[in-house]
C-alpha cells in the first residue's frame, strides 16, 4: 500500500516538475530520497527530544494560579512530544495532553490539545515568527456554541522553547467579533525540569 500511495505521489510530482520550472519561484522537485528524508525527524524534533523528562507545572490562568507536574516524552520514533500534565486539586484540578511536532513537508510546527474541559481536541500551525526560541501557532475549531452566535472559535498557542530547563506554552483566544481579531492570553503553562 505504501509504495502504491508513493508512486501516485510521484506521478503526480512529474506534472508539478514542469510546471515549477516556469515559474520565478521554482522548487527543487522532490525525489523519493528526499520524500524519505522529510519523513525521519530532523532538527526540530532534537530540540523537542530534550525536552523529555520529569517537570514541575505552574498553570496561570484568569482566576488563580495552579501547581502540578508534567511528564515529557518522545513518541512515534522521535517525531512528536508527548506532554502529559495535572494542576491543581479538587474542582480546580486540569489534567491534558499536548502533542508538539515539526512538520518537516511544510516547514511548520504542531500542536495538538486536549483537556478534561471538554471531549474534543484542538489543533495549530505555525511558524517561528519570534527569534528561534519563540513560536506561534494558530487553529480554529468548529465550535457549536461559538457558529450558533455566528463567530468562529479561533485561538493562538505560542511555544517558548528559550531554555533547556523551562519551556512554556501560552494561549490566546482571538476575539472574531471584531474586525482587529484582538488576541487574549487566558493561560500559561509553565514548566520547569525537575532536578
Amino acid at each position: 500500500m505504501k509504495a502504491i500511495a508513493l508512486a501516485c505521489l510521484l506521478s503526480l510530482h512529474g506534472g508539478t516538475h514542469l510546471w515549477a520550472e516556469e515559474t520565478a519561484e521554482a522548487k527543487e522537485p522532490m525525489t523519493r530520497e528526499s520524500l524519505r528524508e522529510k519523513a525521519n525527524p530532523g532538527p526540530e524534533h532534537g530540540k523537542l527530544a530534550a525536552l523529555a523528562g520529569e517537570w514541575t507545572l505552574a498553570l496561570q490562568t484568569r482566576r488563580e494560579p495552579l501547581a502540578g507536574k508534567a511528564t515529557m516524552r518522545m513518541a512515534v520514533k522521535g517525531r512528536f512530544l508527548v506532554c502529559e500534565f495535572r494542576a491543581g486539586e479538587g474542582r480546580l484540578e486540569q489534567t491534558g495532553i499536548f502533542i508538539v511536532g515539526f512538520d518537516r513537508r511544510h516547514g511548520e510546527w504542531t500542536l495538538q490539545a486536549m483537556d478534561d474541559s471538554g471531549t474534543y481536541a484542538v489543533f495549530s500551525r505555525g511558524k517561528q515568527e519570534d527569534g528561534p526560541d519563540r513560536i506561534k501557532l494558530y487553529g480554529t475549531d468548529d465550535d457549536p456554541h461559538m457558529k450558533a452566535m455566528g463567530y468562529e472559535k479561533a485561538f493562538a498557542h505560542v511555544l517558548d522553547i528559550a531554555e533547556p530547563d523551562r519551556f512554556a506554552i501560552e494561549l490566546y483566544l482571538i476575539d472574531t467579533r471584531s474586525e482587529n481579531r484582538r488576541e487574549h492570553k487566558t493561560m500559561t503553562y509553565e514548566f520547569t525540569r525537575k532536578k
